[in-house]
C-alpha cells in the first residue's frame, strides 16, 4: 500500500453478480438518450420530472456499531428488542431538488391511531404522509397505486398544471400494474423504467439519498435500543423517522441524486 499510493482501503457492500455482470455503458448511454428523447418530445420541465422508490427498515434491528465499554467489565454486548418486523418508506424526489410526502407501510391487518405521532407531524407541517398497512409490511401493486393515487398525483397535480409529468423508478411489479399504468395514462404522468439490475448505478435515491436517511434513522434510534427496551413501538420509531428524513432528505443529497 505504501508503495502504491494510488491504492487505498475502503469498505466492500455485497451486491448481487448480475448487477455486476449486466451493466454495460452502451445499455445506460440508450437509457439516457430515451431520456432526453422523451423529455423533448413531451417538453417535459424540470419541475415536473420525478424519482421514485421504496426502502425497507428492520423494526428493531441494528448494524453492529463502535461503543465505549468498561474493560474491566469485559462484555461487549448490548440488548435489542426482540421481535423484528419490516416497515416500507416510498419517496419521491424532483428534477427541481424539492420532494413530496412519502407513504410509510407497516405490518398489520389494520392501521391504528397509536401508530402515527400526529402531533409531532403537525409541528413539522408534514400532515400529509400517508400511512399503509398489510400483513408483511412490503410494498405490493395495491400499495403502489395508492401511492399514486394518493401521494403523487394530489401533491403535484397543482404544480403540473395539466403539463405532461415524467415519473422515473425501478420495474417493480407495484410500478408496472395495469392499474398504475392506466392511471398515469390518464393524468398525464409518462412513467420511464430504469434498466433492470442497474439500480445500482442509476436510481438517484438509492444512490445519494437512502443510505443517508437510514444512517439517520438508525442514530436516531439509539436513545431506544440504550434503554434496553423489550419492544420498540412503532409510534416511537415513527418520531424517530421523521427527524431522520429531515436530516437526511436534503437539497444537497436529492442534488447529489
Amino acid at each position: 500500500m505504501e508503495r502504491h499510493s494510488h491504492l487505498k482501503t475502503a469498505i466492500a457492500y455485497s451486491i448481487e453478480l448480475i448487477r455486476v455482470t449486466e451493466a454495460s455503458l452502451e445499455a445506460i448511454e440508450r437509457w439516457f438518450n430515451i431520456l432526453f428523447r422523451t423529455i423533448d418530445e413531451f417538453r417535459i420541465l424540470l419541475k415536473n420530472i420525478y424519482n421514485c422508490d421504496e426502502t425497507g427498515f428492520a423494526l428493531e434491528k441494528r448494524k453492529v456499531m463502535q461503543v465505549v465499554i468498561d474493560t474491566e467489565v469485559g462484555q461487549k454486548y448490548e440488548a435489542e428488542p426482540s421481535c423484528q418486523e419490516w416497515i416500507t418508506v416510498m419517496e419521491c424526489i424532483c428534477a427541481d431538488r424539492s420532494l413530496i410526502a412519502p407513504m410509510v407501510i407497516f405490518k398489520g391487518e389494520n392501521i391504528y391511531k397509536s401508530w402515527i405521532p400526529v402531533e409531532q407531524l403537525k409541528a413539522m407541517h408534514v400532515e400529509r404522509w400517508h400511512v399503509s398497512c398489510n400483513k408483511k409490511g412490503w410494498t405490493s401493486n395495491g400499495h403502489g397505486i395508492e401511492w399514486l393515487k394518493k401521494s403523487f398525483e394530489p401533491a403535484t397535480r397543482e404544480k403540473a398544471n395539466s403539463q405532461f409529468q415524467l415519473l422515473i423508478c425501478d420495474g417493480h411489479d407495484s410500478h408496472i400494474s395495469a392499474d398504475f399504468i392506466q392511471h398515469c395514462i390518464v393524468n398525464r404522468i409518462i412513467l420511464l423504467l430504469l434498466p433492470l439490475h442497474y439500480s445500482h448505478l442509476m436510481q438517484p435515491l438509492d444512490i445519494s439519498v437512502f443510505h443517508s436517511l437510514k444512517q439517520a434513522t438508525r442514530s436516531a434510534l439509539k436513545q431506544f435500543y440504550h434503554t434496553d427496551i423489550m419492544r420498540l413501538q412503532k409510534v416511537e420509531w415513527f418520531n424517530c423517522f421523521i427527524k431522520a428524513r429531515e436530516t437526511a432528505l436534503t437539497v444537497k443529497n436529492i442534488k447529489a441524486g
